[in-house]
């Protein structure tokens, strides 16, 4: 297979290529009570993070993402989210809540291409972010449209698995289907 040169993917590729540490800063920061970390802090978990570069230049490299500022009780600098990032944080939270029914759905097709109809955590974990899944997703979604239980193989790795809520994953998920957001589709159909 050859592959065929896209210069402007290529260009937006190589220019985005930081997208998942911003991601996981703002998500880290999001959690924080006051809204903000020391730049230190940020330092600690470089790795876990995945962040390419010092902490410090890494935020001084997206300043309409993160402001660094300081506190009178302390010569730290800290770090916190722009007020832009914020709003638009907001306004994609509130599209995830009316979308929920679609990542479900998203997951019902993964799960229907196994022959168990289920699927282990960690291989949900590593493509969480390829199917638009939020961090949260085992608390935030799967509790109102699968069932979580222990793996029934005894691989030490993953030690849980979800599957439907519904015996046939097959047949239509009622909950799937009452929150519809399509006002074209019609249960009477013919």
């Amino acid at each position: 297979m050859t592959w065929v040169k896209d210069r402007g993917l290529d260009r937006a590729v190589e220019k985005e290529k930081h997208l998942k540490p911003v991601i996981a800063l703002k998500n880290l920061l999001k959690t924080e009570p006051g809204g903000s970390i020391p730049v230190s802090a940020v330092a600690e978990l470089k790795d876990k993070l995945g962040l390419p570069t010092q902490a410090f230049n890494f935020i001084a490299y997206y300043p309409n993402v993160f402001e660094t500022h300081f506190f009178s009780h302390t010569p730290r600098p800290y770090v916190k989210l722009t007020p832009e990032v914020l709003r638009i944080d907001s306004e994609e939270n509130q599209a995830f809540e009316s979308l929920r029914h679609n990542i479900a759905d998203r997951l019902l097709k993964l799960l229907m291409l196994t022959r168990h109809k289920r699927l282990p955590l960690t291989l949900i974990d590593q493509l969480k972010w390829d199917l638009g899944l939020p961090d949260d997703y085992v608390r935030t979604i799967l509790p109102d449209y699968f069932q979580i239980i222990p793996n029934p193989e005894p691989n030490p790795s993953p030690n849980s698995v979800f599957k439907p809520l519904w015996s046939d994953p097959f047949k239509p998920n009622p909950k799937l289907n009452s929150t519809s957001p399509n006002p074209n589709s019609s249960r009477n159909s013919l």
